[in-house]
């Protein structure tokens, strides 16, 4: 009987996360999106990385957005495989500072963004289906120098896309 009385809670509860877009309990979202579906090998494939503060309250934000491999120093870390579920591996070691210096404040419903060229560091060479995933991730608080409250702190994994390379 547990079960009956749990079952229809757990689904009021879904319903309510999934209709705030808070399905992960957090104020803010990440998500990625491409300008079209489909490229040429030769141009350049620019992905727009959007954090949005989707809470009722101000969140502070590292806006750096540096993309490296998930280990070393970044904000942001892509995840690129082929059709054949092939990983395709980040070409570059970024060296730069762990800590950010750059941080803003995101009032509710605000957005922030930067775009990115996948092309410049991920080797597509062959043409066929790319998917792409980000993961945005800060430990840091803004510097004193600032004057800001804390920022948030965590991961968010992204959406999913999809595009060709012809």
């Amino acid at each position: 009987m547990k079960r009956i009385i749990l079952h229809p809670l757990i689904a009021v509860i879904m319903v309510f996360l999934i209709a705030s877009g808070n399905l992960n309990g957090q104020d803010l979202s990440f998500t990625i999106k491409l300008d079209k579906s489909e490229y040429n090998k030769e141009e350049k494939v620019s992905c727009t990385m959007i954090l949005k503060n989707t809470g009722a309250k101000d969140i502070v934000i590292n806006n750096r957005f540096l993309v490296n491999r998930s280990g070393g120093p970044h904000e942001v870390s892509f995840q690129v495989t082929d059709q054949n579920m092939n990983v395709i591996p980040f070409s570059t070691k970024v060296n730069a500072s762990r800590e950010s210096k750059e941080f803003i404040i995101l009032h509710p419903g605000q957005s922030d963004s930067a775009t990115y060229n996948l092309s410049k560091r991920f080797q597509m060479a062959e043409a066929g289906v790319y998917y792409v995933e980000a993961y945005y991730e800060n430990q840091f608080d803004p510097p004193a120098s600032l004057n800001m409250s804390s920022s948030w702190k965590g991961n968010l994994k992204s959406n999913k896309i999809i595009f060709t390379l012809r």
